[in-house]
């Protein structure tokens, strides 16, 4: 998990609105929900997924906001999960 400072600093550098899918230009869906990690501890999962092609990345975190922000920190890298 990452600290809360090092979650500041990716969130200031993600844009305001999440960019198109890198695949087929579509725009991209975000939701979290509660969920466990592969060892059962508690926290949420948020996933970004095209609306297009279904193309996704997730990212867990023990609090919804650094879930979210890793996961929006994969989609604009282009870490997409398989």
């Amino acid at each position: 998990m990452k600290s809360p400072e090092v979650i500041d600093r990716i969130e200031k550098t993600l844009p305001e609105t999440l960019r198109k899918c890198r695949y087929c230009g579509e725009r991209p869906e975000l939701y979290t929900r509660a969920d466990r990690n592969y060892d059962g501890t508690e926290g949420f999962i948020s996933t970004v997924r095209c609306s297009g092609c279904g193309a996704s990345v997730f990212a867990f975190g023990l609090d919804v906001r650094d879930a979210l922000v890793m996961a929006e920190c994969y989609w604009e890298k282009g870490v997409l999960d398989a």
